[in-house]
C-alpha cells in the first residue's frame, strides 16, 4: 500500500477507534449546584466590639466562625438561611440575623434584648464580583 493510502486508512482507523471509545464513556453527571459536604470556611474568630455609650468598655470575644454553604443551608458570619429558587446568578434566599446589639443598662434606661432579623436576600456570584442584597424586618 502506498504511503498516503497507509495515512488515510490510520487516520480512519483512528477516527473509527476514537468515536468507540466516546460511545463507551458514561454520560457526564449533571452537576448539583448544591454541594453534599460543607463548602467554604468553619473556625474561630475574634470579634472586636466598640463601647456604644459611657460606662461601657470595648470587648473582644472569640466566638465561631462559619462562612459556609451545605446543600441549601448557608451561613454567612451572622446570617443564616436557606436557598430557596434559582434567580439570576445566585438564589432567592430566606434568611435571619443574629445581632448582639442588646443593651444592659444602668441608670434608667430600660434592656434591650439581641435582636434576630427575619428576611429575603440574595447572594449573586457575577462574572464582575459578588454582592449580597438583604431586606429584614425586625
Amino acid at each position: 500500500m502506498t504511503k498516503p493510502g497507509l495515512l488515510a486508512l490510520s487516520l480512519f482507523s483512528l477516527m473509527i477507534g476514537a468515536d468507540a471509545f466516546a460511545q463507551s464513556a458514561p454520560p457526564p453527571q449533571p452537576q448539583s449546584d448544591f454541594p453534599d459536604h460543607i463548602s467554604g470556611d468553619l473556625g474561630l474568630g475574634v470579634f472586636n466590639t466598640p463601647r456604644n455609650y459611657l460606662g461601657k468598655s470595648r470587648q473582644t470575644n472569640v466566638l465561631p466562625y462559619a462562612y459556609f454553604d451545605y446543600q441549601r443551608f448557608f451561613a454567612r458570619l451572622d446570617t443564616f438561611g436557606v436557598k430557596t429558587f434559582k434567580i439570576g446568578d445566585g438564589y432567592l434566599e430566606l434568611a435571619g440575623r443574629v445581632n448582639f446589639d442588646g443593651i444592659d443598662a444602668q441608670n434608667g434606661i430600660n434592656k434591650r434584648s439581641n435582636s434576630v432579623p427575619l428576611g429575603i436576600g440574595t447572594y449573586q456570584e457575577t462574572p464582575f464580583g459578588a454582592f449580597f442584597l438583604n431586606a429584614f424586618l425586625i
